[in-house]
């Protein structure tokens, strides 16, 4: 699901990127049947110092796309990075019997590279900052929202946008009985055999025609078009992604768009 979303189909044949296109084929964590965990065992920490204590380094493009809207040079400004983390631990998948699992964040650090100016291209700065000219700083906005599923066979969800913003693209996943419990993979999503979706904008309607899906007569196509796309419609990525690892039927996991 990852490498579908956001790397390019090169991505999937290059050490150390491969594993992103193993998908999790049991909801359990029994790594010994996990075909996903089997091939990311060795990325991960295999095993904890003696405190428990762990250090890691991650590239920011890899989780939130950071500095891939404006790549220049950004003069007399601070970057600056909110994090917000939730108030629990359910983001830890543990087997089933062993004690649930705990993380303590002591130190959060970022790391931006610095330019420095050549006397000329200094005062060329200097100029366009004293002319005073306006210079557009485009930028994406993600934003997550999540709801309980009414027990009825059809249900409206209302988006929190604002009249400033343009929503884009909008990725809708299913789970079912994973919130809030740490013995089950929330890397799957379900299909809850969903027949039809669309979004409702002013006076606009997308897609303007019903998908018409059916997970139990394998008939969701249209759907996994829609998101096998994705990536290059929001990052101009112009190759399919090969290697999806989508399982038809009644335990499809992907999501859909």
């Amino acid at each position: 699901m990852l490498g579908m979303l956001k790397y390019p189909n090169d991505f999937q044949f290059l050490k150390g990127m491969d594993q992103l296109w193993y998908k999790d084929n049991i909801s359990t964590a029994v790594i010994a049947d996990n075909v996903g965990f089997s091939v990311r065992q060795q990325y991960i920490i295999q095993k904890p110092t003696a405190k428990g204590t762990f250090l890691f380094r991650i590239s920011l493009r890899h989780n939130f796309r950071f500095c891939d809207d404006y790549d220049k040079v950004v003069y007399g400004l601070k970057h600056g990075l909110l994090l917000v983390r939730q108030d629990s631990d359910n983001a830890i998948f543990r087997a089933n019997g062993v004690a649930a699992g705990k993380v303590n964040l002591s130190r959060i650090s970022l790391f931006m590279p610095s330019v420095t100016l050549s006397i000329d291209a200094e005062l060329n700065l200097v100029k366009i900052i004293k002319s005073r000219e306006t210079i557009q700083l485009p930028f994406r906005l993600r934003h997550c929202d999540q709801a309980i599923v009414p027990q009825n066979t059809t249900f409206d969800w209302r988006l929190g946008v604002r009249t400033t913003e343009k929503p884009r693209y909008i990725i809708v996943a299913f789970q079912t009985n994973r919130d809030g419990n740490q013995e089950q993979n929330t890397s799957l999503f379900d299909n809850c055999d969903l027949q039809n979706m669309w979004i409702e904008l002013n006076d606009d309607r997308y897609p303007a025609s019903n998908y018409s899906l059916s997970f139990p007569n394998i008939k969701f196509s249209r759907a996994y078009r829609d998101a096998a796309t994705f990536s290059c419609k929001f990052y101009g990525m112009s190759t399919l992604i090969h290697l999806s690892g989508i399982s038809p039927g009644k335990r499809f996991k992907e999501l859909k768009e």
